[in-house]
């Protein structure tokens, strides 16, 4: 089974070209809106709600050989391959991942145009709501704890999540390569198929002659 985690702002269809890569091979994919995104109710989105998202979809569906996320849901993915529950989880491919939601709550900041006392107001309320600080949520602190062949894919020209973020986080995995493409933006990875073939080259690759993850029967709930 290869769990497919889509990013802000967008919906399980994003992951169509992986799909049919997916299922070319013979296995099955597993694809999910979050909450407040696609056709998923709700109003609030976070890291837990995410995270939350991925634990259900597993417990319903399960369980995941595979995973691929891409942004804030890769980072939530990573939350989840760093704990005990993710044990499971033979290798995965992390697309322009951020390195801690600190930076990404500082960029939605910065994108208001709000004033330094606001803004640290709202970093406040988030660190209440979440009952942590938005830099505690930390890829590179996660990394080290995540056992798993990890493949890092990241754009040079990346204009929302620097490309220094996967460079410093690829050095902290045990087991981490870093792919890295030219002129494709934050998300047009996801519909290119030179890099879809690069990243189900590396899966294949960790397979090896091993178990495959599950029948070509494609799972969307």
């Amino acid at each position: 089974m290869v769990l497919l985690v889509h990013g802000w702002g967008s919906h399980a269809p994003r992951y169509a070209n992986f799909v049919e890569a997916i299922l070319e091979r013979g296995w099955r994919a597993l694809a999910f809106d979050a909450p407040g995104h696609g056709q998923s109710s709700g109003r609030r989105i976070g890291i837990a709600h995410f995270r939350r998202a991925i634990d259900t979809v597993i417990a319903a569906y399960g369980p995941v050989d595979l995973v691929i996320a891409h942004s804030f849901g890769a980072l939530a993915a990573a939350s989840l391959l760093a704990e005990p529950a993710g044990a499971h989880v033979r290798a995965a491919v992390l697309v322009s991942m951020p390195k801690d939601a600190g930076y990404i709550l500082d960029s939605f900041l910065l994108a208001l145009d709000l004033d330094e006392p606001t803004a640290e107001r709202v970093r406040v309320k988030f660190g209440k709501r979440e009952g942590r600080l938005a830099s505690s949520i930390s890829a590179v602190e996660m990394a080290p704890r995540i056992h798993c062949p990890v493949l890092l894919v990241h754009d040079r020209n990346d204009g929302i999540v620097p490309l220094a973020h996967a460079e410093e986080i690829v050095q902290l995995l045990p087991e981490g390569k870093l792919l890295l493409t030219q002129e494709m933006g934050h998300s047009a990875l996801l519909r290119d198929e030179s890099t879809i073939g690069a990243a189900m080259g590396f899966l294949d690759g960790v397979l090896g002659s091993g178990a495959k993850p599950g029948p070509a029967t494609p799972s969307v709930p």
